[in-house]
């Protein structure tokens, strides 16, 4: 499978979960990174908080280019998206 396809089986998992959940302020919140050879937080816990805002931002979310470094990006989720300032309860 090409790079793009995996792109976009990707999206189609993330936004087929989502769809399976109950988003809200006071419920379940999402935040995405994404990540290559530099991951970046797309958007944190805040940015979105409805269901409908969540899928439009999963849909238009730019792929990254690169290697793809797992470890780089689950060190900025713990550093940087799991904090109180980005929503992190």
């Amino acid at each position: 499978m090409s790079f793009l396809g995996l792109v976009l089986q990707a999206k189609t998992f993330a936004i087929n979960m989502v769809n399976h959940l109950e988003v809200a302020q006071n419920l379940v919140r999402i935040g995405l990174i994404v990540y290559s050879s530099r991951p970046r937080i797309v958007f944190n816990f805040f940015e979105h908080e409805t269901k409908p805002e969540v899928l439009n931002a999963l849909r238009t979310a730019k792929k990254d280019g690169g290697t793809t470094d797992t470890a780089s990006a689950l060190d900025l989720a713990q550093h940087e998206l799991f904090k109180t300032i980005n929503g992190h309860r």
